[in-house]
Parts: structure tokens; sequence; C-alpha cells
């Protein structure tokens, strides 16, 4: 998913004008709070057995890179937990139970608002000191 950011025209002046750490610091952080949404859904969404859940256990989500203008973050399964794909993706004997990929497209709209959010409140806040 790609976002550019649009809005309050001083704030985003503002934020051009900060120091490259703070920058980087107030993208990750609001990229971070998106992708938890994903990470939470896909958990309430993954399939498990009873006295099972190591799938939902392992979805984790990872900074890749970071940068003052780009955030990658992966939003997968842990090391180890190798089915993960196969729940994802089906195989031929298994019809696919997606949990991930469901998780991003039912939610695009509150990550993209959630992002916003915390994206231009750490803008006010870093203003402000």
């Amino acid at each position: 998913m790609s976002l550019k950011m649009r809005g309050d025209k001083k704030l985003l002046r503002q934020f051009r004008r900060m120091r490259d750490e703070t920058q980087r610091t107030i993208l990750a952080m609001s990229v971070r709070e998106g992708a938890e949404l994903v990470v939470s859904k896909a958990k309430a969404d993954a399939p498990s057995r009873p006295g099972g859940g190591r799938l939902k256990k392992s979805i984790i989500r990872t900074t890749v890179r970071s940068t003052r203008t780009q955030v990658i973050e992966h939003i997968g399964y842990r090391k180890g937990v190798f089915y993960g794909r196969f729940q994802e993706l089906g195989t031929k004997r298994h019809a696919a139970q997606p949990s991930l990929g469901p998780a991003v497209k039912d939610q695009r709209a509150k990550i993209v608002r959630r992002i916003a959010d915390v994206f231009f409140a750490g803008i006010k806040r870093a203003v402000r000191t």
C-alpha cells in the first residue's frame, strides 16, 4: 500500500522543515500504527483449532526500511511457522484460508485514517516542543 499525504499545508510545510530524525520518527510511528491494525485484524481472523492458536500468535509486524520519506513494514508469519503461507494461499489439496490479505483489504480506509491521524498528531506534538 502506498500513500501520499495531503492536508493541512501549514503542517506539511512544518514537517518538511523538521530535522531528518524527527521526520523519520513521526513517519515510522504513523505507519507502525497502521500496520498494527492489520496485525490485530489478521490475528482475529486467522484460523485455529481448539487448543491451538500458534498461527495467530505467529503473525508479526517488522520494519524493513525507514527513511525520512519512506517506511516499509512487513506483516507476515514468524519464522518456524512455515505453514502460514499454505493457509494464506492454499495448496492443491487444501483450500486457502487467508487472513493477512483480507485484513489489509477490509481495513484499508481505517488504516489510511489511522496513519494520517498519528502523522498529523506527531507533527503538532513536535512543533509544540
